[in-house]
This record gives structure tokens, sequence and C-alpha cells, in this order.
């Protein structure tokens, strides 16, 4: 029906607007397949959200992991040599990690 609307629009002696229906057709056609569409485009959007979702959790995680790993580096200086063997800016250093994991368990957060 389409390619008989089609060819027939090309026909100048026809007083029909060919075309016309043809237009009708296509909105007839998305507007049937739109319900399909959207929901595939739903699907899509929450697949993605998750995903990235998902990134920041594990992004956090190994920032909590390398934090850890330097609070106890600067811990076990100060087990060998006492507190007078960090620098300022290694205490400078401990004190802000150390605050950075405390703020991170207040917010529900656990040191894995």
């Amino acid at each position: 029906m389409v390619v008989i609307e089609f060819f027939s629009g090309f026909n100048p002696n026809s007083p029909v607007a060919h075309f016309a229906h043809l237009g009708g057709m296509l909105f007839g056609f998305v507007y049937l397949q739109w319900p399909k569409w959207k929901y595939k485009l739903k699907r899509a959007q929450g697949d993605q959200q998750r995903k990235q979702h998902l990134k920041v959790v594990y992004r956090r995680e190994d920032e909590v992991r390398k934090l850890q790993k330097e609070v106890d580096d600067l811990l076990d200086k100060i087990n060998q040599s006492g507190l007078d063997a960090l620098t300022a800016s290694d205490k400078k250093h401990l004190e802000e990690a150390s605050r950075k994991l405390r703020d991170w368990e207040k917010q529900g957060g656990s040191r894995s």
C-alpha cells in the first residue's frame, strides 16, 4: 500500500493527495511504535545511571584504601621512631587523612 501511494504521488493527473496519505501512514506507524521505543529508551537510560553509580562507589573505595594505607605507613613510622620522627608535612597529612576517613565512616562507609 505504501509503495502504491508513493508511485501514485508522482502522477500529475491524479486529484488525490498521495503524499498526504504517506504522511498519515508514517504518523500512524510512529504512533503505534512509540510505546515500545519509549520503553527501550527509558531502560537504556536506567542502565546507564546504574553503571555510573557503581563507578562512583568503586572509586570511593579505592580512595579510602589509599588513605588508609598512607595513615598506616605514618603510624608505623611513629611506632618505629617516635612522634618526633614525623615532619610537619607528615603530621598535617596524617591529620587530614584521619579526618577524611572519620567523615567517610560517619556517612555510612566502612574501612575495608
